[in-house]
């Protein structure tokens, strides 16, 4: 939880002024006294991670044990992944405890388009002229396409959000898309980690549309 993380930081139970809801099985702004306590005597270290990284652990659960765990749940899994992956730690048995499959099928649906974490998202401004978005594209081509979200406003630019799937094996591949993007005339935004983006904005592309 990330008011245990602040607290273990700061020695002292800290109220959040706001949590996360995603992973709602820990989503406390202060946690409790006795945990605490037990916590600063036994816990080594605290890693934090992000929706994307809960999803991921959600599906590799799956993949690997064929269970479906909720996102709380989850969190014991995405930690150690990404604490093996920082450390790079090889060659040994790691264990993660994980409890809760308070899960409705509704929620999946988000769970597996989150989970896949080659994605990158760019918010990107083009002429709103024909042409526009070929030209965009043509940056990004043969690279697999998997979100393109826009709404007409007006007759100058478009505010678009488009994801799409790097090379993995050309190194900074994504970087390299980025600047290209931007060498030709285009405003480029890196939204890849912007959850607001990624979770909301994504469904709202263009804002208001002012079309008599």
């Amino acid at each position: 939880a990330a008011g245990m993380t602040t607290s273990l930081q700061e020695g002292r139970v800290v109220t959040l002024p706001s949590v996360g809801l995603f992973a709602d099985g820990a989503a406390v702004k202060t946690v409790g006294q006795e945990t605490f306590r037990v916590c600063s005597r036994l816990v080594d270290e605290m890693v934090t991670v992000d929706t994307d990284q809960i999803c991921n652990a959600i599906k590799l659960s799956y993949n690997d044990a064929r269970v479906v765990l909720e996102p709380a749940g989850a969190l014991a899994v995405a930690g150690m992944k990404k604490w093996v992956e920082q450390n790079e730690i090889t060659g040994q048995t790691l264990v993660a405890i994980t409890s809760g499959a308070n899960m409705d099928f509704d929620r999946l649906r988000f769970v597996s388009e989150r989970a896949d974490g080659s994605e990158r998202t760019l918010a990107v401004t083009i002429p709103e002229t024909p042409g526009s978005f070929r030209a965009l594209y043509s940056l990004i081509w043969p690279r697999n396409v998997t979100e393109f979200s826009y709404r007409y406003e007006s007759d100058g630019d478009a505010h678009v959000l488009i994801s799409f799937q790097p090379v993995m094996n050309i190194e900074n591949d994504f970087e390299g898309i980025i600047n290209s993007i931007r060498e030709n005339g285009f405003g480029c935004l890196d939204a890849t980690q912007n959850e607001l983006a990624k979770g909301h904005v994504r469904h709202l592309a263009g804002g208001r549309s002012s079309v008599p």
